[in-house]
C-alpha cells in the first residue's frame, strides 16, 4: 500500500510539473489542485480517463471523501487506533493498489508518447559502442551480420530523414528522452561486466524499453554476443545462462567410440529468449539448411496498420527472423514464407510499456537490399510512432 501512495505521488508530481515547471507543495492534490491539471490532461487523454485517475486519487486522499468506508486509511496504516498496514489491508486491498498503480503508469507513459510525438523533433539514438565516456573503454568494433550499416551509416542515414533528431551517445547517456535506441552492432552489442553482474549494460537496455522506449536490432540474433569494452574482446553473451549439448551424433572410428556435438543449448537459451519470451528461426543441420535463406517478403493486411512495406514482393537474405511457431508474444509487420512455414524478417515484441524492434536479414557487407529494408524500417516507426505504442 506505501507503494500505492508513491506511485500517485509521482503521478501527481509529474503532471504538475508539465503544467507549471515546478514541484508541488503537497503530496498530494486537493481538489483544486486537480482542478487545475485536469485542464492540461484533456490535452493528451480522454475525459474518460481523467475520470478513472480522478477516482483513484479520490480512494487514496483522505481530505476528498468524507465517508472513510469510500477511501483507503492513509499510507501508514491508522495512526489514531495504532493499525500498522499490515494488519489493516487485506489481499483485495493490495489488488486494487496494483491494479490502481497500473493504470496511473498506463496514463503516464500515454501522455509522455504523446508529448514526444508533439515534439518538433522525435529524438533517435545511435549506440556508439561505448558503454561510458571513460577513455580506458575499447569501443566495440564487431558487427557480426551487419556489417553494410555500421555507426556512421546509420548515422548518415537518419540525419536525413525529416523532423528527426539524430545522435550517437554511450549506453550509458541513453534515457527515455530518445524515442528509438539504434544498435548497429547486429547480434553483439556494448558490455561492460562488473563483480556484481556480467551483463549491466543489457539491463540498461530493457529498462529502456520497458519504459515506453521502442529499441532496434537488426541482423542476426539480437544479444547472442557482446563486446567487452574493457578487454576489448567479444564474448558470447550466452555463456550467462546454461550451455549443454542437445543433439549428439554417436559413431565409432577404428574401434574406438567417439561423439559429435550438433548442437546445445546455446541457442535455445539466450538473453532474448528468456528475457522477451521469443526465439528466432536457426539452423537446420539435419536436413542442411544453414546460414541466410533467401526470402519473398509479404504483409497481410493487418501488418500494414504499423508500416506499408515498400520492399513488398522483394528478395531478401532472411536471417534469424522471429520464429512465430516459438514466440507467443511477437507482432508480425513484414513476412516470408522459409523452408514452407511463415517467419517475420520484421516484428516487435512488447515489453513493459515499450517495443523490442527486430529486423532478421542478414547485413553483411554487399546486401543492399537487407540494408534498405532496414533502413526504411526506421523511417516507418518515425512517420507512424505512437501506433507502435499502443
Amino acid at each position: 500500500m506505501l507503494n500505492a501512495y508513491e506511485v500517485l505521488e509521482f503521478f501527481w508530481k509529474s503532471i504538475h510539473y508539465l503544467n507549471s515547471g515546478a514541484y508541488p507543495p503537497r503530496h498530494l492534490p486537493n481538489n483544486s489542485d486537480y482542478r487545475s491539471i485536469s485542464i492540461l490532461l484533456r490535452q493528451f487523454i480522454s475525459r474518460g480517463e481523467i475520470s478513472e485517475i480522478k477516482s483513484i486519487f479520490m480512494r487514496y486522499n483522505s481530505g476528498w471523501r468524507p465517508n472513510p468506508q469510500q477511501r483507503m486509511q492513509p499510507r501508514y496504516g491508522d495512526e489514531r487506533r495504532g493499525i500498522p498496514p499490515s494488519q489493516l489491508y487485506n489481499f483485495n486491498n493490495t489488488r486494487k493498489a496494483v491494479k490502481d498503480c497500473g493504470i496511473l503508469m498506463q496514463r503516464l507513459t500515454k501522455i509522455h508518447r504523446t508529448i514526444l510525438s508533439l515534439h518538433p523533433q522525435i529524438k533517435i539514438m545511435i549506440l556508439n559502442g561505448n558503454v561510458t565516456t571513460s577513455s580506458a573503454e575499447t569501443r566495440c568494433t564487431q558487427y557480426p551480420h551487419s556489417d553494410e550499416l555500421n555507426v556512421l551509416k546509420w548515422y548518415q542515414h537518419l540525419r536525413r530523414i525529416p523532423d528527426v533528431d539524430v545522435t550517437r551517445k554511450e549506453i550509458s547517456q541513453m534515457d527515455n528522452s530518445y524515442g528509438i535506441v539504434v544498435n548497429p552492432f547486429g547480434e553483439s552489442y556494448p558490455e561492460k561486466p562488473t563483480t556484481s553482474s556480467r551483463t549491466p549494460a543489457f539491463k540498461l537496455i530493457c529498462d529502456y524499453i520497458f519504459n515506453g522506449g521502442i529499441f532496434l536490432s537488426s541482423g542476426g540474433l539480437p544479444f547472442t554476443y557482446y563486446w567487452d569494452v574493457q578487454t576489448g574482446s567479444q564474448v558470447n553473451a550466452n555463456i550467462v545462462v546454461p550451455n549443454v549439448p542437445t543433439h549428439i551424433l554417436w559413431n565409432t572410428h577404428q574401434g574406438i567410440p567417439q561423439f559429435q556435438v550438433r548442437t546445445t543449448s546455446l541457442l535455445l537459451n539466450n538473453l532474448l529468449q528468456i528475457t522477451f519470451n521469443v526465439m528466432t528461426t536457426m539452423d537446420e543441420t539435419t536436413p542442411g539448411r544453414t546460414g541466410p535463406t533467401n526470402v519473398t517478403l509479404f504483409q497481410n493486411s493487418n501488418d500494414t496498420a504499423y508500416w506499408r512495406c515498400p520492399l513488398v514482393n522483394t528478395n531478401v537474405n532472411e536471417f534469424r527472423s522471429i520464429s512465430p511457431q516459438r514466440s507467443s508474444n511477437a507482432v508480425p509487420i513484414v513476412r516470408a514464407i522459409r523452408h514452407g512455414s511463415e517467419v517475420w524478417p520484421v516484428s516487435f515484441v512488447k515489453y513493459g510499456y515499450g517495443v523490442l524492434l527486430h529486423v532478421g536479414v542478414d547485413l553483411i557487407s554487399g546486401n543492399i537490399t537487407e540494408s534498405e529494408l532496414a533502413l526504411k524500417v526506421v523511417e516507418g516507426v518515425v512517420s507512424n510512432y505512437l501506433v507502435y505504442l499502443k
